[in-house]
C-alpha cells in the first residue's frame, strides 16, 4: 500500500519542551496549533511512494554519512498563501545543508522527481495562521541533532498524523561524495 513519506529531523523531549516555551514566551504561535507530536524539521518530503519505493529510500538512506551536529531555532513567523507559522534557524548549518542534499540523493536514486523548490528548514507549529512579519524568538531553542528519519504521513478527523517508520543515527564519518 503506498504512504506519503517524508524525511525529518524529529525533536527529542527536551527540544519539545523547548519549543514550547519559546512559543509561550512568544505569545503562541496563533491560528490552530499543530500538536506537540506532531512538531518536526523536513529534510525532503518525498511524496506517495509504493512499498518498493519506500524500501529502496530505507537502504539509500542506511548509506547517508553526516556527522551530529547543532542548530538553534530562533526566527518565527508565518507564510502568508498557505498560513502556516513556524519557527526556523537564521543560520543553517553546513551539516543540515549537507543532509538535505544526501535525503535530495536517496530520492533521485530510488527514482522519484527533483525537488526543485529552495530548502526552507523550519518547524511548523501552527495552521490557518494570521499573517506575520518574521521575528527573533524571545526564547532560542537549541537542538542536538543526531538522527534522521523516515516518516509517514496520513489525515484523519483531526488533521494530519505522523508516524515515524525508520531512524538512522547521524554518524561522525565523512559526507560521501
Amino acid at each position: 500500500m503506498s504512504e506519503r513519506l517524508f524525511f525529518a529531523l524529529v525533536p527529542g523531549e527536551a527540544e519539545r519542551d523547548a519549543i514550547h516555551r519559546a512559543l509561550e514566551a512568544a505569545g503562541g504561535p496563533g491560528g490552530r496549533p499543530m500538536p506537540r507530536q506532531n512538531w518536526h524539521l523536513t529534510l525532503r518530503f518525498l511524496g506517495t511512494v509504493e512499498p518498493d519505493g519506500r524500501a529502496c529510500l530505507e537502504r539509500a538512506a542506511a548509506r547517508i554519512r553526516v556527522a551530529p551536529f547543532a542548530l538553534t531555532l530562533d526566527r518565527q513567523g508565518s507564510w502568508r498563501g498557505p498560513g502556516v507559522a513556524w519557527l526556523a534557524p537564521s543560520a543553517i548549518p553546513t551539516h543540515l545543508t549537507a543532509l538535505n542534499a544526501a535525503s535530495e540523493a536517496a530520492a533521485l536514486a530510488c527514482g522519484l522527481a527533483a525537488d526543485e523548490r529552495p530548502y526552507r528548514p523550519h518547524v511548523t507549529v501552527a495552521r490557518k495562521a494570521p499573517a506575520r512579519d518574521t521575528t527573533e524568538l524571545p526564547e532560542a531553542v537549541p537542538w542536538k541533532a543526531t538522527a534522521f528519519s523516515l516518516m509517514a504521513s496520513r489525515r484523519d478527523s483531526r488533521g494530519a498524523v505522523y508516524r515515524e517508520l525508520a531512524r538512522w543515527p547521524l554518524a561522525n564519518t565523512a559526507f560521501p561524495a
